[in-house]
């Protein structure tokens, strides 16, 4: 999503709409991504039961890790991943601390 917006991969839309109210009140934007099965398929190992959280080629890794990530979920629980690498690193080293405003509103008014 760049190095200013993470990805937003969410099974609920009350979710969705809670994630990205708390992304405009925490002004750090979130952008909802589908996992598609284009992206559960690649999570898929070469023996059928094994998982990869790599997928299958290197675009889309975001939505290869929220398929993946989707695998432990043992019922119909609504559940979200929150892909924040982008805008959660500056350079090699350095740490923006993108996420916690956000996680820290979504807390406070839907939890």
């Amino acid at each position: 999503m760049g190095k200013t917006t993470g990805g937003l991969f969410a099974t609920d839309k009350e979710m969705v709409t809670g994630w990205k109210n708390a992304s405009a009140d925490s002004s750090e934007p979130m952008w909802p991504m589908p996992i598609n099965d284009e992206h559960r398929e690649s999570t898929l190992g070469k023996f059928g039961a094994d998982l990869s959280n790599m997928g299958d080629c290197r675009w889309g890794g975001a939505s290869h890790a929220a398929a993946f990530l989707e695998r432990f979920i043992e019922d119909e629980r609504p559940w979200a991943h929150l892909d924040i690498a982008g805008p959660g690193i500056f350079g090699e080293k350095d740490a923006s601390g993108f996420g916690a405003k956000l996680i820290l509103s979504y807390i406070h008014k839907f939890v």
